[in-house]
């Protein structure tokens, strides 16, 4: 998997201070009858014949918000996880902006979890998955093969969008950490959402070096600040 090559900067000044200058938010959600329109031009796409999965890399693996009838440890190719999104509300505010993961189209592998939805209730459970991924318009849907122990099946991801004014880009890892040391949001603190995507991996058997070794970081960061009460 490709990561930013100063991803082993040292870890000299554990209490880093986020930038002060993040993007000004402008967070505008997408109106319904856009996020409709994009969710019909992905349908129109889909691969004939099979059913309906969705390959999940961030939250959705351990708190999907749809019903599946089968989950399968997956790989998709071709993209890399990263924290390269700035959270306004979810894992931040305006004040102090978190960050969330998105996936790169960069040439990378992610592993993560396939999960089929039920024929049955295919549109409700694609249309909760749709509504809670699909606010802003930093990520763009797109279909991939998602390689499992049982074979490849077609899947729906989340892709960053890299000219949305959420995307953060690639921060050296200190400065990610301290980001993410002092921020929290509707859902809880950044750091959480991190040590769960860490926890997540390391079930699946695929652990991810370079996000335990932010982790630690991010812990040390916000160790250092409780004891000079920052």
């Amino acid at each position: 998997m490709r990561r930013p090559n100063h991803h082993d900067t040292p870890m000299a000044d554990q209490t880093l201070q986020p930038p002060l200058l993040a993007p000004l938010p402008v967070f505008q959600e997408l109106s319904p009858e856009v996020r409709a329109a994009a969710l019909a031009r992905l349908m129109e796409r889909r691969p004939p014949g099979e059913d309906l999965w969705i390959f999940a890399y961030g939250s959705l693996m351990w708190d999907p918000c749809f019903e599946a009838i089968e989950e399968r440890p997956a790989t998709v190719h071709g993209y890399s996880r990263a924290f390269t999104m700035w959270s306004w509300r979810a894992r931040g505010t305006v004040e102090r902006p978190g960050l969330g993961l998105g996936l790169e189209d960069d040439g990378g592998c992610s592993v993560g979890l396939a999960y089929r939805f039920d024929p049955a209730r295919e549109t409700e459970s694609l249309d909760a998955a749709w509504n809670r991924e699909m606010v802003t318009g930093i990520y763009e849907a797109h279909w991939v093969s998602a390689e499992t122990a049982d074979g490849p099946v077609p899947a729906i991801t989340f892709v960053i969008e890299r000219s949305h004014h959420q995307y953060a880009g690639h921060k050296p890892v200190d400065e990610m950490a301290a980001i993410m040391a002092g921020a929290e949001g509707s859902k809880g603190p950044c750091r959480d959402y991190l040590a769960n995507v860490v926890a997540e991996l390391d079930k699946l058997e695929a652990p991810d070096a370079y996000l335990a070794d932010l982790l630690i970081r991010v812990d040390a960061n916000r160790a250092n600040r409780a004891a000079i009460g920052s």
